[in-house]
């Protein structure tokens, strides 16, 4: 009888398992709207900074609500400013995300048509895509993102009635409900958005009159720089793919003719092997991806953790590079609010978590909504303040955690709120140290979570009883 019980009890560990896990993916990886990325980008590259976005959000994913919030007010504006244009938040999304290029008359991509540039586009050069065209290019179509967000308003529905029942709710099951109801939030913020298009549309620019004049100037420019790209290209034994020689003329963007009103369409088509391609199709494309994974590596946590210490003591070194690396960390989780994440000049993509200016009312208000959302998440993992561990130490780690992901986020309202230089000065400690703190808590709280595993409480094992929450005689 014991080993049926077991036997039960082993199924059930598996189920609460694996519906977490799932859960948690869905409300992270598969909730990541991502940018369009860099036509030279393989999927390689495109993979490895999905995971890395997973993984913070995995640890703050109240910042990515912070980011979709930025978004879907971005979104709004452009969408209102375009509206006799009948452009949608759709529209306004999609600028962000890049989706727009300038390409030149041989279909070569110049620069992101940013929104600043789209406002130097007379109306025969404005780019013409429907809502429906621009929604053809997301992977992810408004039933497939109903289905993720009843999976999760399911699990939500399965927490409150075991509370109802009384019965106990483990620990990953309180992280997962955390992260369930944020997810909730961002599929509401990014339901217009189009999810994971990988190629922009991309438009060229109508050439006036005086620049149509002076083409035969411009043809013995472009072949000035098509000899200097040859000789380019026989110095690196064929290996740039931006040359013009007989196969680069084919590679990079194709003109597919004119629109009727002067914009041309054009798509990606041919790569060189610099820039990128499919993986599985090119060989050197797999080396060079590599190569540009670990020199973005190498740039942001070697050459410029170095920069800050070259030349000091190696006592002061000892000390400094931890601080510089933290440093660099907070840094990446403070993109996700915004900060150093312009658009550069003649870039290829926008930032990982671009999202456009807003103004200052619109930050204090996003601040404040973020803030309540961040109390929220950090409050759900208050309702296993009383879950049944193994040890005294491991509760109270999880009732400390718990506290300092409540707590932080109002202490960081009131230290914004203030006027006074001197608790302005406090309110950046104050942030430095309480963005380590609440790393370090969200990361005890995600590892206590699966160490809980390992003494579930007989009652988790119970299963909800449907039939009594439905009126009957």
């Amino acid at each position: 009888m014991s080993t049926c019980s077991d036997i039960h009890h082993c199924r059930t560990m598996v189920g609460i398992i694996s519906s977490c896990i799932t859960t948690i993916f869905a409300c992270t990886w598969v909730a990541i709207h991502p940018n369009i990325p860099a036509p030279y980008e393989t999927s390689l590259e495109i993979t490895v900074r999905r995971m890395r976005v997973t993984v913070m959000a995995l640890i703050a994913p109240e910042l990515v609500i912070v980011w979709a919030m930025r978004q879907w007010v971005v979104a709004g504006q452009i969408a209102k400013k375009y509206k006799d244009r009948k452009w949608t938040r759709t529209h306004g999304f999609f600028v962000q995300m890049g989706g727009f290029v300038l390409v030149d008359d041989k279909g070569k991509l110049v620069r992101i048509l940013d929104l600043d540039e789209l406002e130097k586009l007379d109306d025969n050069e404005f780019p013409q895509i429907t809502e429906a065209e621009i929604q053809d290019k997301s992977k992810r179509d408004a039933l497939s993102k109903a289905v993720i967000m009843v999976q999760t308003a399911w699990f939500i529905l399965q927490c409150i009635a075991r509370l109802f029942e009384h019965l106990p709710i483990t620990e990953i099951e309180v992280v997962t409900l955390a992260f369930t109801v944020l997810n909730l939030l961002t599929y509401t913020l990014w339901w217009s958005k189009p999810a994971d298009v990988r190629f922009p549309h991309c438009v060229r620019k109508n050439r006036g009159p005086k620049i149509a004049s002076s083409r035969e100037e411009t043809r013995e420019d472009d072949e000035g720089e098509n000899e200097g790209d040859n000789v380019s290209k026989g110095e690196n034994n064929g290996l740039d793919g931006e040359g013009t020689g007989s196969k680069g003329e084919e590679a990079g963007l194709r003109g597919e003719g004119a629109s009727s009103n002067g914009d041309h369409e054009v798509r990606l088509e041919e790569f060189g092997p610099k820039k990128g391609g499919d993986d599985d199709q090119r060989d050197d494309g797999f080396l060079d991806a590599i190569d540009r994974i670990f020199s973005e590596m190498r740039h942001w946590w070697i050459e410029e953790i170095w920069t800050g210490v070259e030349g000091q003591s190696p006592f002061l070194i000892i000390f400094a590079l931890p601080l510089i690396a933290i440093l660099r960390i907070i840094e990446l989780f403070s993109a996700m609010l915004g900060y150093g994440e312009g658009i550069a000049k003649d870039a290829k993509r926008v930032p990982t978590f671009y999202a456009g200016d807003l103004t200052g009312s619109e930050i204090t208000q996003l601040f404040l909504i973020s803030s309540f959302i961040a109390t929220v998440f950090g409050a759900i993992h208050c309702l296993a303040w009383h879950v049944q561990v193994p040890s005294p130490t491991q509760l109270l780690l999880w009732r400390v955690s718990s506290l300092t992901i409540t707590i932080l986020p109002v202490l960081e309202v009131f230290a914004y709120k203030s006027p006074d230089s001197f608790l302005l000065l406090l309110a950046i400690l104050l942030a430095l140290l309480g963005a380590i703190a609440y790393i370090v808590a969200r990361i005890t709280l995600l590892v206590l979570a699966f160490k809980s595993l390992r003494s579930i409480p007989p009652g988790a094992y119970e299963t909800v009883v449907w039939t009594t929450f439905i009126p009957h005689i």
